[in-house]
């Protein structure tokens, strides 16, 4: 009897050990999948240049010379990331915005590193004021889920409407950005942006692959060559 007593607590203590070792491992593999799932793997940032063009007095805020909003998000990561089904190459960026005066055979919606090539060859946006935050991988899904959900551009639903809507799809409250209500502009977005701590004047856009232009459609996209650009 005695012995069965002593085999008895023995095969307790190892039980009680193996537990503990098992809920030591548990906790250690969800707070490490905690940390991966919160760690950044991109910056977004939102830029508003409200001068210049016929921007100033119209609701296409498109031109060349400012008077536009847009995105640029920076791969902070040590791989490829795709944005919209384009690659973005580790510490690379990519410019995102909205247009309505491009070619008709592009239509009017999302244009990607459009922006970039402006302002590296046309010396475009250099009003533009910005701000930024991190993103999650689960934030940046949102992020592209924001996009394809308003590919578009009209008077209303422009390239300042466009940039605040996605911005404001991850942005913590205290950031929460306004473009206007019933015609957004650039200008109203760029006073809002400038009431929050952080934002830049011509904040770098990052290095982007300015020859790699697309507008982006459903599921798919269309490369557009530089001299289509207007």
């Amino acid at each position: 009897m005695r012995s069965n007593s002593i085999i008895t607590k023995a095969l307790r203590v190892v039980l009680a050990f193996t537990l503990a070792i098992a809920i030591c491992f548990g906790s250690f593999s969800v707070t490490k999948f905690k940390a991966s799932a919160a760690a950044a793997v991109a910056t977004l940032t939102i830029h508003a240049d409200p001068t210049g063009g016929i921007g100033s007095s119209s609701t296409d805020f498109t031109v060349d010379t400012g008077c536009h909003a847009f995105l640029s998000i920076r791969n902070k990561t040590n791989s490829t990331i795709y944005v919209l089904g384009v690659p973005v190459t580790p510490k690379g960026s990519i410019t995102i915005g909205t247009f309505g005066n491009q070619k008709e055979k592009f239509g009017t919606g999302i244009y990607t590193n459009l922006e970039a090539y402006k302002i590296k060859y046309k010396g475009a946006y250099k009003s533009r004021v910005s701000l930024s935050i991190n993103l999650t991988y689960l934030q940046l899904n949102t992020v592209q889920n924001t996009m394809r959900a308003n590919n578009q551009h009209t008077p209303r639903c422009n390239c300042a409407w466009f940039a605040a809507k996605v911005w404001n799809s991850v942005a913590p409250d205290s950031l929460w950005l306004y473009a206007g209500s019933i015609t957004p502009t650039p200008k109203m977005l760029a006073n809002d942006i400038k009431t929050h701590k952080g934002w830049k004047k011509a904040a770098q856009i990052g290095t982007c692959d300015k020859t790699d232009i697309r507008r982006i459609l459903s599921n798919s996209y269309i490369k557009v060559n530089k001299k289509d650009i207007q």
